[in-house]
């Protein structure tokens, strides 16, 4: 980010785990569990805070193992982007973002950048046709917050550790340009200066990919629409501390041991 990173990135990384904490207490759950595990949180983002500058910021295994660009699929598992700006639209030139797209047909598939995109018609895949750039996803449907807002230590978001997911359901259309979110928290966020905000993010995205033609589009990585569930940002939560190598805690092994149980058998 240039002149942009230092002293405003980390602020941005303490806002962004503090909210986190701030949504687990939101849960409903144990008033004295909610107090622990926030306080939980707090401990280890001022353990790794004091080495912000000295701590190098590799990618997660769980990461680099999804291979979220795979050619071989449609992008974000096939919606229909164009949907997005002609079945949503309003009168008034708003968008009802309410709203959650479907998935096209691979009978109405066209080719962009090496990456393949489904349509629910021939009419919305002309559409894109004559102006891909319009209709596809900004940041290559990863979420739109994550890229613009969210820096290392925190976060390991890179040109080769790309994140968050987009999620068919959270998203936003800014002078015709698409945006997706992985959840609500993120999408309010990023709306509450989204000039600011895309200029930070597309700043970002052109630094990682100088050319238009290396830019990559989310195949496998991305939410199909719905909530940001407590099962989510539980196995968020402990994938976090585990990253961290504090999964020998006491508290890791009182609040992430019996979710991980609980999760396997809902598996099985």
């Amino acid at each position: 980010m240039g002149g942009r990173r230092g002293g405003g990135e980390k602020r941005r990384d303490e806002s962004g785990l503090l909210r986190l904490c701030m949504c687990v207490c939101k849960v409903p759950y144990p008033m004295m569990a909610h107090l622990l595990f926030c306080l939980l949180f707090l401990f280890v983002w001022s353990a790794g805070a004091a080495a912000d500058d000295k701590t190098p910021c590799p990618c997660p295994d769980k990461i680099t193992q999804r291979a979220c660009s795979t050619k071989a699929i449609p992008v974000l598992g096939g919606v229909d982007f164009v949907q997005y700006f002609t079945d949503f639209a309003n009168k008034d030139g708003t968008y009802d973002e309410t709203k959650t797209g479907l998935v096209g047909s691979s009978s109405y598939q066209t080719t962009y950048n090496g990456f393949s995109f489904n349509f629910l018609s021939q009419h919305n895949k002309d559409l894109f046709d004559a102006n891909p750039t319009m209709y596809a996803p900004q940041y290559g449907g990863f979420c739109a917050w994550g890229i613009a807002g969210e820096f290392c230590p925190s976060f390991p978001w890179a040109a080769n550790c790309l994140g968050p997911n987009g999620n068919w359901g959270h998203w936003t259309i800014q002078n015709q340009r698409l945006f997706f979110f992985y959840k609500d928290d993120a999408k309010s966020m990023f709306l509450q200066d989204p000039s600011s905000w895309i200029a930070s993010a597309d700043e970002r995205w052109k630094n990682w990919y100088p050319r238009v033609e290396d830019e990559p589009f989310s195949t496998k990585c991305y939410v199909s629409g719905g909530s940001y569930t407590y099962s989510t940002l539980m196995e968020e939560a402990c994938g976090y501390l585990r990253e961290k190598a504090y999964s020998s805690w006491s508290l890791y092994s009182f609040f992430c041991t019996p979710h991980l149980f609980a999760l396997q058998q809902k598996q099985q």
